[in-house]
């Protein structure tokens, strides 16, 4: 009788986001393309424009260019009408206080989790479907890596935002937000299936 070894197989550490590589621009829907370096200045006033409008329930103390191109993004769009910019979505690594959380409600490993961040849209452009149309092109580039998109999302209420459950994104989890302004809720959200 012939003995059979195994050799144990070892887990390979993934890889953070290496890719940078330049989409395929016909993949992408119509008026959406990777934001460039210079779009940075234009995407921190529309930033700052919904900050105070009061779209977004909590006012931001960074500075939104420091946002925008932060170390922890990994990749980001923009949606453009008539050659300005409307929309903004990137992806960004998980914030390292969230990730046993997202571990607990998903199930998944956190490395195998990628945050869709920084969504927003231009007042008088909303609700004509550009935030969920650039949700989509976030989660089909974190899909095509294997990995599994992820949201928070901040809101005054514990009622769910409609965008993410029409958009088929699944809700996790909504806990009340830690720090201040005290008040808010955070709603975790996972991608939809393939």
């Amino acid at each position: 009788m012939a003995s059979t070894t195994t050799t144990p197989t070892k887990r390979v550490p993934r890889q953070r986001w290496p890719f940078r590589r330049e989409p395929k621009q016909d993949a992408l829907p119509a008026g959406i393309r990777p934001r460039r370096p210079r779009d940075i200045g234009s995407c921190a006033r529309l930033l700052r424009r919904a900050y105070f409008e009061g779209r977004f329930p909590e006012h931001g103390e960074q500075d939104p260019r420091d946002l925008l191109a932060g170390d922890d993004v990994l990749e980001a769009w923009v949606a453009e009408s008539e050659g300005e910019i409307v929309g903004h979505v990137a992806l960004s690594t998980l914030d390292h206080a969230s990730t046993y959380r997202w571990r607990e409600v998903t199930g998944h490993d956190p490395d195998d989790l990628v945050a869709v961040s920084c969504l927003f849209v231009r007042p008088r452009s909303r609700g004509v479907g550009i935030g969920a149309t650039l949700l989509g092109v976030a989660a089909s580039a974190v899909w095509a890596e294997g990995r599994i998109p992820v949201i928070e999302v901040v809101s005054e209420s514990p009622q769910v935002p409609a965008l993410y459950g029409e958009s088929g994104w699944r809700l996790r989890a909504t806990d009340p937000r830690p720090g201040k302004p005290s008040g808010l809720w955070l709603h975790r959200f996972e991608g939809p299936r393939r």
